[in-house]
């Protein structure tokens, strides 16, 4: 029974991928050695509007390290084509999964992706300079990550400000639904951000596990973290469902680490990926 589930999954993942796109950007944006094994995986559709600079995957090299177009939140913008232009560097440094309706753009910045790190539907990321997303960190849907203000303007002393600076996202972040980081952004570890906040500061000097609430954001806490462990994630789940006048649940009650994701199989079955 198990091998034909195996072979079921195996003939529904060859209808799902899109194979023009999947075979046009590894052999576009990879050498040949690298690029024979597939390691960016295109699902749904693409659109690419430069491939001119560089696309780097520092991770060890094996098929679909890099998901691109995978409906994996079911907003309703995830069935619209990814946008991906890369005039200078965009950089995986492992296991991601980006959903559809989503634009990277890597004008004449640095994109800089963590491992084991998901972009949800309908997000925009442009980069002038550079943005970070550090490991494990999930930028829900319908986010803004943009290092520049785009537009000069002249205030009432006649100066003209810098509209360029970096994002910085450490590891472990959950970016939620609409937040908006402008220039000079930096978030520390396990950072939550509110939905639809306004993010332009630095607080990366500040405790870890804060909580960013508001346009523009304040701090509302701290000491936070998200479980990104998938295994305690499915228990807790099981829990509450089963017991939904309970409010809470002592940490004891996690049997392994709430942090990290063992294995690349744990980050693609999580996502249904294969």
């Amino acid at each position: 029974m198990e091998a034909i589930k195996k072979m079921f999954r195996i003939v529904r993942l060859i209808f799902k991928i899109n194979w023009i796109k999947t075979l046009y950007i590894n052999f576009k944006t990879q050498k040949f050695s690298d690029a024979i094994r597939l390691p960016i995986v295109v699902f749904g559709r693409l659109k690419l509007y430069s491939l001119r600079g560089k696309v780097k995957i520092k991770y060890p090299i094996s098929f679909g390290i890099v998901i691109i177009g995978k409906d994996f939140d079911h907003f309703p913008n995830s069935l619209l084509p990814v946008k991906l232009l890369v005039n200078n560097e965009l950089i995986f440094n492992g296991p991601t999964i980006i959903s559809g309706g989503t634009t990277i753009t890597s004008w004449t910045g640095v994109i800089d992706i963590g491992k084991y790190t998901s972009i949800g539907s309908g997000n925009v990321i442009k980069s002038n300079v550079k943005i970070t997303i550090g490991d494990y960190s999930r930028v829900v849907s319908n986010c803004v990550l943009m290092d520049t203000n785009v537009h000069f303007v002249i205030d009432a002393n006649n100066r003209i400000n810098n509209i360029f600076d970096e994002i910085f996202i450490d590891k472990y972040c959950w970016i939620n639904a609409g937040t908006v980081l402008s220039k000079g952004a930096r978030l520390p570890k396990y950072t939550i951000t509110g939905r639809n906040s306004y993010i332009s500061k630095d607080f990366s000097k500040q405790d870890e596990g804060l909580l960013l609430v508001g346009s523009p954001a304040v701090i509302k806490g701290n000491g936070f973290r998200k479980i990104f462990n998938y295994r305690n994630e499915s228990l807790l789940k099981e829990y509450f469902l089963n017991n939904l006048s309970e409010k809470s649940i002592d940490l004891n009650y996690l049997t392994s680490d709430i942090d990290y994701i063992e294995t690349d199989m744990d980050f693609k079955s999580f996502y249904k990926l294969y």
